[in-house]
């Protein structure tokens, strides 16, 4: 694909996913009568802006973020209508709103996959085995797959995912068969090795699909839904484990090569992909970070617990701290991604 049009492709899906996160955080501040300032889609110096009312809207330079900024969010403010003044309940909400609305995005993305692009609703049953399937000397047909390793199953895809990062390629399993729950340990995975001489797993089997109606398609976007959430903490344990290296992060360029690469396969595979990174956006900017919104949402918590309010200026020194180790992390991974390449 032509690296032009696959760096517009990807400047568009990111620009959709960082403006509905940024809505979602101007949509509550406003329905709760914050004074925001500004609505910004981007970060540097602006390519466009205008002012309505109080706020100016601008499009910036380097398409790495956005932001709402709130009057008396980073400092202290007199006006009555400042982010600071405000009850630490509806600052919560404004605070949640960024990731909710990601998570909204994602659900509805993969309402319209399921809905336009599947003849039927996938299942986790099994209907058959490839030929010299490993797992068919376990398994049966019927068998109505419920966990591996104790990873509750949600979707098929976290089977691919469990069975790819078992180390011995040896799993346990329990199953739903003739309406009973069964534990099968010991079963084996298939694996082949690709072109560049690397394992992949093999799924030797395919998975019944049910008829499409309005309940079953809510369902299954539901449980994607959860799935991919899910995977966000899952990568992180397993990285903190040390079953992924540092090395394998990806920034920006990693994520547009991903994005053009789908873009290649279809329209289909594009909004999978989109699906994935909205919702991953949306959960890794709950997680009690500073700089993130989730380190602004336990903070808030603890204000609610405790009745007393973390000083300003400490607040705003934690979360300077926490944008520079976001900021390295993201040079880190863009070199990542610059050495792959080559």
């Amino acid at each position: 694909m032509n690296i032009i049009v696959t760096i517009l492709i990807a400047l568009v899906c990111f620009g959709v996913i960082i403006f509905v996160h940024e809505l979602g955080h101007f949509l509550v501040a406003k329905a709760f009568k914050f004074k925001v300032n500004q609505f910004a889609i981007g970060m540097g110096p602006s390519i466009f802006s205008f002012g309505k009312g109080e706020t100016k809207y601008s499009l910036k330079a380097l398409p790495i973020g956005g932001f709402v900024a709130m009057e008396g969010e980073d400092e202290e403010s007199s006006d009555d209508r400042a982010f600071s003044k405000k009850p630490a309940y509806q600052r919560l909400l404004v605070c949640l709103a960024g990731s909710v609305m990601n998570l909204i995005l994602g659900f509805i993305i993969l309402v319209v996959l399921t809905t336009a692009y599947s003849n039927l609703v996938p299942t986790k049953v099994i209907a058959t085995f490839s030929e010299g399937s490993a797992l068919a000397e376990k398994l049966q047909v019927g068998d109505e797959i419920i966990s591996v390793n104790n990873l509750k199953i949600y979707s098929i895809n976290d089977v691919v995912y469990e069975f790819s990062r078992d180390s011995d390629k040896v799993v346990d399993m329990v199953v739903k068969r003739n309406g009973e729950k069964l534990e099968i340990t010991s079963i084996p995975i298939t694996t082949v090795t690709d072109e560049t001489g690397k394992e992949k797993i093999s799924l030797d089997f395919k998975i019944f699909g049910e008829k499409k109606t309005v309940l079953s398609v809510l369902k299954e976007s539901v449980t994607q839904t959860v799935s991919n959430a899910r995977l966000v903490f899952l990568s992180l344990v397993d990285l903190i484990r040390g079953h992924y290296s540092i090395n394998e992060l990806s920034g920006p360029i990693g994520v547009t090569t991903v994005i053009s690469e789908a873009a290649s396969y279809g329209f289909d595979s594009l909004l999978n992909v989109v699906a994935f990174i909205t919702i991953n956006v949306g959960v890794f900017n709950l997680l009690p970070l500073p700089a993130l919104d989730g380190g602004k949402i336990f903070i808030l918590i603890g204000e609610m617990i405790t009745r007393k309010r973390l000083n300003q200026k400490a607040e705003t020194i934690i979360n300077l701290v926490g944008l520079a180790f976001l900021m390295l992390l993201m040079v880190f991974a863009t070199y990542n991604d610059i050495l792959k390449l080559f």
